[in-house]
């Protein structure tokens, strides 16, 4: 069985979609992805190494989504799990919007701006759902949000399409954040358990008893030391 760390899985959903498709490969068997540890486990059938249509296979449905090959634990802070890239962008939109909004009169600028500030922030959404679509996945959040402000453009309501993209990629952003700070607090009380225990029986101490689910009927009447 080998197990692998996954990166920027926030998705519950796509967590079982990754499962489902890992399972249908030939290659493998026994596929099973815990989205609480973020932690996928699977048989190989072969000596080949994997990872990198793993990865290909994953990014398929979650193209974020990243097999951690050099793991190195530690308990990130709030900026190391913030989504720079989306950050910087969501700014640089809504300053446009702004600007656009406030300052220019010319309304051909103006709607080059206002679209300009739209697909900064809701490209990646679009690509997804039109992915999703070629996929046979049509009723998602990714198309309900693209539908929802590219029919608000069509009425001519622009700032009101680009709010809406904002909100929901900052929604995502911050969801990102939480779900994998949650993560790295259960990995971390997962470190800290126990893998073994001091039986003392009588006067004689068996050391490194692993523990088990049978410790209790294993060792009844015993003096466990963890």
């Amino acid at each position: 069985m080998t197990t692998v760390k996954l990166q920027n899985l926030d998705c519950a959903n796509c967590a079982g979609k990754i499962e489902k498709r890992l399972n249908e490969l030939d290659e493998l068997s026994n596929v099973k992805l815990n989205f609480a540890t973020s932690t996928l486990s699977f048989e190989q059938k072969s000596e080949k190494n994997l990872l990198d249509k793993i990865e290909n296979e994953i990014q398929k449905i979650e193209k974020q989504v990243l097999i951690i090959k050099d793991e190195t634990k530690k308990q990130r802070t709030f900026w190391e799990l913030l989504n720079k890239k989306l950050l910087l962008i969501t700014i640089i939109s809504i300053i446009l919007t702004f600007i656009s909004y406030n300052y220019v009169s010319n309304k051909n600028l103006q709607l080059i701006l206002y679209v300009t500030a739209y697909l900064l922030v809701g490209r990646d959404v679009i690509f997804q759902a039109i992915k999703n679509i070629k996929n046979g996945k049509v009723f998602d959040e990714h198309f309900l949000m693209s539908i929802a402000t590219i029919g608000a453009f069509a009425l001519g309501e622009y700032v009101e399409g680009i709010a809406v993209m904002l909100f929901y990629q900052i929604g995502e952003m911050f969801q990102a954040v939480a779900v994998n700070n949650s993560r790295d607090n259960i990995n971390a009380l997962i470190d800290i358990k126990p893998e073994f225990a001091n039986v003392k029986e009588g006067e004689n101490i068996g050391q490194n008893c692993t523990l088990g689910l049978n410790t209790t009927k294993k060792f009844k009447n015993s003096l466990i030391y963890v």
